[in-house]
């Protein structure tokens, strides 16, 4: 059940499974579903049953997702009703109502910026507790390992909208995690973090100290993981020293601007990018400056550095669009209106945004790519942008490779390798490939010191 559903094997497999700690995922209540509409008794209640066990079990590490938090309700996660819940059945109801008769879940309604009422939902403290002894408890026979196929490719054939992939490159679906540095990690990783954790300690010990790192190609040709508590590209950064210790990421300095600028300048290269390179070259030191004059944490700084690169709108102010209150994606990160005014009137950051001005009309006016399909200007500038950083990365990846590395991770603009080598020789090879002159942060990943 576990592959349909995708959750954690060890949840079936243990030799204490999850459900020896919690009953009701085996012998559930199942009175939301004996009966139909009309009073008469659903004939199919049994099998509806056991496939809402299996649904219960993947919304259970929902829960761990640090990008399902819910935005007003501490220790609650979000639930999208389309996207989400009617993905497994049409039955919406009938399985909240499942899951919160067994104690699996408890929903809370929650006034939403459109004024209408809707849920968040948390972990029973039945489900936590259960959790937390099983993980405890954590067992896996021999016999019940579930040995990789190390011929399985990672990335799948299919785009997410059903189309064959353009990217020609492949990765190996499996790859190899320190089991014990991540059961060390369950003691010492921030509170927030151990849920995820716990679910991926679990995953590598049913697959043989191993993770799936499967991928999918979205329509603007981006690589996307699977799984939070799989995928090392989704999972966030500050676990990575827990799963893969002694690796090597090799990340794209100020990305988002800088191949931005590039782009441009291989169609008009008199084009001025002063500011951004200036950027690029001294981004910490900027960053540090800028914090300390708004008076925020140097992160926030970094994120809406990369907000901006990303397109955001460069407003301070909430707007109202078909009845709902809309922010802006650097409003939304420094939390206040005047501290986006500062931050979006920094002398340097007027000049980066002017200098982005001009390089996206380049991009739009002279791109070979046919934009016709797309809607918009900014998804038109992503279009382009993420189209020449798949360039980007299929050159590290074949240079990566033919240096004798293997991948552990595929970001958007960065990869983990097994080993170091020189970063030279995937800039150089960047360079012989795309004409683009990229230059890459090195950063080891390990247990602190």
């Amino acid at each position: 059940m576990w592959s349909t559903y995708n959750y954690p094997p060890c949840f079936d497999t243990a030799v204490n499974p999850l459900h020896s700690f919690h009953p009701r995922l085996i012998n559930p209540d199942a009175t939301s579903i004996m009966f139909a509409r009309a009073g008469n008794e659903n004939r199919k209640w049994k099998s509806l049953s056991n496939k809402f066990i299996g649904i219960s079990k993947q919304l259970i590490t929902y829960q761990a997702s640090p990008k399902r938090r819910h935005k007003t309700v501490p220790g609650a996660f979000s639930l999208h009703a389309g996207k989400d819940i009617r993905s497994f059945t049409n039955r919406d109801t009938e399985l909240i109502d499942f899951l919160e008769d067994n104690r699996v879940l408890k929903s809370f309604n929650v006034q939403s910026k459109k004024e209408q009422v809707t849920r968040a939902f948390m972990l029973t403290d039945e489900m936590k507790l259960a959790l937390e002894n099983f993980f405890e408890e954590l067992q896996i026979k021999d016999s019940s390992i579930i040995r990789p196929k190390h011929t399985e490719g990672g990335i799948q054939e299919l785009s997410s909208v059903g189309k064959i992939r353009h990217t020609s490159i492949q990765l190996p679906r499996w790859v190899c995690v320190n089991v014990d540095s991540i059961q060390d990690g369950l003691n010492d990783c921030d509170t927030e973090d151990l849920p995820l954790l716990q679910l991926t300690y679990g995953t590598a010990k049913s697959f043989d100290g191993f993770l799936r790192q499967d991928y999918v190609e979205s329509p603007f040709g981006r690589l996307y993981g699977r799984r939070t508590y799989e995928s090392l590209q989704l999972m966030p950064k500050r676990l990575l020293k827990y799963v893969i210790p002694g690796t090597y990421s090799y990340d794209i300095k100020a990305s988002a601007l800088t191949l931005m600028a590039q782009i441009a300048k291989l169609h008009n290269p008199s084009i001025q990018t002063n500011a951004i390179n200036e950027y690029a070259e001294n981004r910490k030191t900027i960053r540090q400056s800028i914090a300390d004059k708004l008076g925020i944490d140097y992160e926030l700084v970094k994120q809406s550095f990369t907000a901006l690169g990303f397109g955001a709108r460069r407003i301070s102010h909430s707007w109202k669009k078909n009845g709902v209150i809309k922010t802006g994606a650097i409003r939304q990160i420094l939390g206040d209106e005047e501290l986006t005014m500062e931050f979006l009137f920094h002398p340097l950051v007027i000049e980066i945004t002017d200098e982005m001005d001009s390089c996206a009309e380049v991009m739009l006016n002279s791109h070979p790519l046919d934009l016709s399909s797309i809607k918009g200007r900014n998804r038109k500038i992503a279009y382009i942008y993420q189209n020449e950083e798949v360039r980007i990365l299929q050159s590290m990846v074949s240079a990566s490779l033919e240096s004798g590395c293997s991948i552990r991770s595929l970001k958007h603009d960065a990869l983990i390798l097994n080993r170091k080598i020189p970063s030279g020789l995937l800039e150089d090879k960047v360079n012989e490939d795309t004409g683009y002159d990229i230059k890459l942060d090195l950063e080891v990943i390990g247990h602190k010191s």
